[in-house]
């Protein structure tokens, strides 16, 4: 493998890693998410990352307090609104409601348990499949739960809370209701 010889060559030799680094991740994100999902994955994480840390030494003035913005309620709310505003962003017009059918089903709330589904399995991803016949357990979940639970690290799973998921269902059925 060719050794840079001087500062200058060493630091070209970094920045171009760290540019092929950047490539490589955007198209790892567009092969999983397809390409418009993965644009927006990259809008959310862009802003809630420079509101996190941006609110969080604001209201510390600690470099290392930077990489925890996710344990300060300050600037994990500042990165909830970029979020939020993204969402509104690029959200489509039109009804939002399911097309074609009157009344509620399991499609009123495909988000709730989507993401209740997610919390759960990152939160305890051994209790899981407590209680769940194993023709009904979902693996690959429990294995994304626990790969998510290892990356937020324990403070942040301490802090994480699992909706209960028929007050959740409830709720989404009610914000339909009131969206008709």
């Amino acid at each position: 493998m060719w050794r840079p010889s001087t500062q200058s060559q060493e630091a070209e030799l970094r920045l171009e890693m760290s540019f092929q680094t950047e490539r490589l991740l955007d198209q790892l994100i567009e092969l999983r998410y397809g390409r418009q999902f993965g644009g927006v994955l990259l809008m959310l994480a862009r802003a809630m990352d420079r509101a996190g840390r941006g609110a969080v030494f604001s209201a510390t003035r600690s470099y290392d307090a930077i990489e925890h913005w996710l344990t300060n309620p300050y600037a994990f709310d500042q990165a909830e609104q970029a979020a939020q505003i993204i969402f509104d962003g690029v959200r489509p017009n039109g009804d939002p409601s399911f097309p074609g059918r009157a009344g509620f089903s399991s499609e009123d709330y495909l988000g709730v348990d989507a993401a209740v589904s997610v919390l759960m399995a990152t939160k305890d991803p051994d209790d899981l499949h407590r209680g769940v016949d194993e023709a009904a357990r979902n693996y690959e979940l429990q294995d994304f739960g626990r790969k998510v639970n290892q990356l937020l690290g324990a403070k942040v799973i301490e802090q994480m809370r699992v909706p209960e998921l028929r007050a959740q269902r409830g709720k989404a059925i009610e914000r339909a209701r009131h969206a008709r």
